[in-house]
Formats: structure tokens, C-alpha cells, sequence
């Protein structure tokens, strides 16, 4: 029986621009320091509860199929929206619904790696999501 989410993997171009984009915007730090013992070609990361494992690629397709999705509390949205935009981010999506209080974008990262930011907490946002 699965019990829960072990971690999620995903690759970049350039580990330390990904690594810097994750932890000034989605808060990320670092679970296993670099050091000689561990592989210079990736990074382990941590966003919330989230374990994130990030490989470094030089054939990384701006066509990701997987898309991590984050809850942020309401009053922070703005200022993600903000920092996203400071940094040049592609875009995707950004939808409110103003009945029920929800907030959500979707972006990528300079690889391709496809993000969602919504303030409407799990599972709901789960079962309106269209994908």
C-alpha cells in the first residue's frame, strides 16, 4: 500500500540558477550539503514537506510533462506573482475566482519544469484542477 509521496525529481540545466530560483522564491533549502561524498551532478532539496531532487541535464526538454503544485497562503500572492515576474518567467496560467477566494498561477522554470502557486488548499484544489 503507498503511504505517501517519497519525493519528486525533475532536471535542470544549470543546477545552481535552478537551485537559487527555488530557494528565493519558494523558500527551498538544502537537505544534503554539497561535499565530496555527494554527486556534483544533484542537488536534494526540500519546499514545505516537499523532498525535491533536482539532476543536472544537458537535454532538457522545454516540453515537461509534470507539473508541482504548492499551496501559499492568500496574503502572499502578490508578492509571488511579483518575484515571478521580476524574474522572467514564462507565464502560463494565472485564474482567479473571486467567489471563492482562490488564486492560482502556473509558470515554468528556465528549464521548462512546470509550477503552480494556489491558495485554495488541498484536495479541493485537487478536484477542480484540469489537469
Amino acid at each position: 500500500m503507498i503511504q505517501g509521496l517519497n519525493y519528486l525529481a525533475s532536471g535542470a540545466s544549470d543546477l545552481d540558477r535552478t537551485k537559487k530560483l527555488l530557494v528565493e522564491l519558494l523558500g527551498a533549502f538544502e537537505v544534503i550539503p554539497s561535499c565530496p561524498k555527494s554527486d556534483p551532478q544533484e542537488i536534494i532539496l526540500r519546499i514545505g514537506d516537499v523532498w525535491l531532487k533536482i539532476v543536472k541535464s544537458d537535454d532538457v526538454s522545454s516540453k515537461a510533462t509534470i507539473l508541482i503544485s504548492f499551496n501559499v497562503h492568500p496574503s502572499d500572492f502578490d508578492w509571488y506573482l511579483e518575484e515571478i515576474n521580476k524574474r522572467d518567467l514564462q507565464v502560463a496560467n494565472i485564474s482567479e475566482n473571486t467567489e471563492k477566494k482562490v488564486r492560482s498561477i502556473r509558470f515554468c522554470d528556465y528549464d521548462g519544469n512546470r509550477f503552480e502557486l494556489n491558495t485554495n488548499p488541498m484536495p479541493s484544489a485537487l478536484l477542480q484542477s484540469d489537469n
